[in-house]
């Protein structure tokens, strides 16, 4: 596996053209495809009057996945993938019993119907049962069962809780898939790996990682209301910082039902979260680790001069009662985990000019009738190079294969030939149609779209969480503790040592 380039072109490319590149064949096979950074929009493939997509290519001028065509003799390829308890987060990209007009759906059963015919197999899901998945998953392979063939789970969970145990197998060392092709992340697979070893990376064969990706949301009528800069000039111009956001957010809160309190009843300059704390590190282009030459990671928090201003422009904008409402501290207001719906809500409902969030909830706000924007996480500083979005490893889905799989050929084999066919079918339907073409308010929001995911950032020092170094910087925004460096000083220890675990365990269980 090659090192995280810590260098990135000028041109970005974007998640449509993607699939314009893939007819390349010639030209990109073998080719490590890496994100590139730029402030401003790249080229996509365009759509045309009647919905099509370069997916519509003939086969003929498809990249072809590098596998045989076998006849399966109808087997089953199970898929133990997160079931609805995770809210969210669950699984709708592995199965679908017939199409429904669903524009996700459809693409996921005419992905499926097309590589169940040309292999003679059936796609199903094996969802878990319980809460904690990983529990379930995690007795099967201990147990030597054969119960599923690909893992589709949380993407910290994946790490933690089976690679380090010896739970999976290496993705680098197994045949047939074709880890440099475009269907694969290649940001995710060169930030994931570990002394060359890969145990989990994303594709496209799922969605729920695209979902996971941090960006903000903001109500252009407010933005016109109260005569404030247009966001998307500020991103063209490299002039969306954390400073510019913070100023236009206390342009605009207001105790609506003048009871001298600042409550989930009044207007914001922006709903977040606990854990925006660390994803406005990231979106400074920080990281809690990072690896050096011979992949192996490093913790960095804070060792970069300017990480711990990130941190208290952050801990500041998060801290301000007047001007953000977080999440975390109404949970009790809200019943059963109803909070994330009701942060929602307070944006929907046209009371906060900013919300920093998932992509997932571009879907949910479907049904918002003001209009509102997309933009990527702020720089800190105008002169950062670009833009940084982070993936949140809690929430994203990754692909992993257990260690109990009978036949690995067959296993990668479907594996490759369903990542490529979602590269055709699943990903222009959920950008293209389902994003761009359904849910997105403008225009702009669209080239917003493909600056942010040519640009996401993977830490893995979050998806480890050593020393609970990343749970530490979300939980200061409900402590409310101003001795930030302290507190991380403090934790280093702990983490150095969680990551020298991860490190034995791993060469334990590869000698």
């Amino acid at each position: 596996m090659q090192n995280e380039p810590e260098k990135r072109g000028n041109k970005m490319r974007s998640i449509r053209s993607k699939i314009s590149l893939a007819l390349l064949a010639p030209f990109v096979a073998g080719i490590v495809l890496a994100s590139c950074q730029s402030g401003g929009a790249g080229t996509a493939t365009q759509t045309t009057a009647g919905g099509t997509t370069a997916a519509s290519q003939t086969e003929t001028t498809r990249l072809q996945p590098n596998v045989p065509v076998v006849d399966y003799q109808g087997y089953d390829f199970r898929v133990a993938d997160r079931s609805a308890q995770t809210v969210h987060w669950a699984s709708r990209d592995i199965y679908a019993e017939a199409e429904t007009g669903d524009t996700i759906n459809d693409a996921v059963y005419k992905r499926n119907m097309t590589i169940q015919q040309k292999y003679n197999i059936t796609v199903s899901e094996v969802p878990s049962l319980q809460t904690d998945q990983y529990s379930v998953i995690s007795k099967s392979i201990k147990a030597g069962s054969d119960d599923f063939d690909i893992i589709e789970a949380g993407l910290s969970g994946c790490n933690e809780q089976l690679a380090q145990v010896g739970m999976l197998h290496d993705l680098a060392a197994l045949p047939n898939l074709g880890l440099t092709m475009p269907w694969w992340d290649q940001n995710a697979n060169s930030s994931l790996s570990i002394e060359g070893k890969l145990y989990s990376t994303t594709s496209d064969l799922t969605i729920v990682d695209k979902d996971a990706t941090w960006a903000v949301l903001f109500d252009k009528a407010m933005i016109q209301n109260y005569g404030l800069d247009d966001p998307y000039t500020l991103v063209q111009n490299g002039q969306w910082t954390m400073d510019r956001m913070y100023t236009m957010m206390k342009a605009v809160s207001k105790d609506l039902d003048g009871d001298g309190k600042m409550t989930d009843k009044d207007q914001y300059g922006l709903v977040s979260e606990n854990g925006n704390t660390i994803f406005f590190y990231n979106g400074a282009g920080q990281k809690i680790a990072t690896k050096d030459a011979d992949d192996i990671p490093q913790i960095s928090l804070l060792t970069d001069p300017t990480g711990a201003a990130v941190v208290d422009q952050a801990y500041t904008i998060q801290t301000d009662k007047q001007n953000t409402i977080l999440a975390e501290s109404w949970a009790a207001s809200y019943p059963n985990n109803t909070v994330w719906d009701g942060m929602a809500n307070i944006f929907s409902d046209g009371h906060a000019l900013f919300y920093m969030t998932g992509l997932n909830r571009v879907t949910i706000l479907r049904g918002m009738q003001t209009d509102f924007g997309i933009l990527p996480v702020p720089k800190y500083a105008d002169t950062q190079a670009g833009y940084y979005d982070p993936v949140s490893p809690g929430s994203a889905t990754a692909i992993a294969f257990p260690q109990t799989i009978t036949d690995i050929n067959r296993t990668t084999v479907i594996t490759e030939a369903l990542t490529a066919e979602s590269m055709y079918t699943l990903l222009p339907a959920y950008y293209d149609i389902s994003l761009q073409g359904k849910l997105v308010r403008d225009t702009e929001s669209g080239a917003m779209l493909d600056l942010i995911f040519a640009n996401r950032l993977y830490d893995i020092g979050m998806i480890y969480n050593w020393g609970n170094l990343s749970t530490l910087l979300g939980s200061l925004s409900t402590q409310k503790s101003d001795n930030i460096v302290s507190a991380v000083a403090k934790a280093m220890n702990a983490a150095n040592a969680a990551l020298q675990k991860t490190l034995s365990q791993y060469q334990a269980n590869a000698g």
